[in-house]
């Protein structure tokens, strides 16, 4: 039963650093392309939900292929017109 316990508390804090090494990839991203707050908020918002639903991401997924595609087309709109 300890065994069972502590492998499960185990597993839970290696989900929370990937989130937030997620998290911190995410904010970089959002960095680098200037993203406006608004924008910025519902992509966070968006990684919030999915959190608090699965406790867990796929991996080296890149932001753009995990997104709504509604979020993904306003990032690209975004980028597309600053440059």
């Amino acid at each position: 039963m300890t065994g069972t316990i502590s492998n499960l508390i185990s597993k839970m804090n290696k989900n929370e650093e990937q989130f937030n090494e997620k998290v911190e990839a995410i904010n970089s991203f959002m960095r680098e392309y200037s993203l406006p707050q608004d924008l910025k908020d519902r992509i966070l918002g968006y990684y919030d939900f999915m959190w608090a639903r699965h406790k867990s991401f796929k991996l080296g997924e890149s932001i753009i292929n995990e997104i709504p595609e509604v979020l993904a087309s306003k990032i690209a709109k975004h980028i597309h017109h600053r440059y």
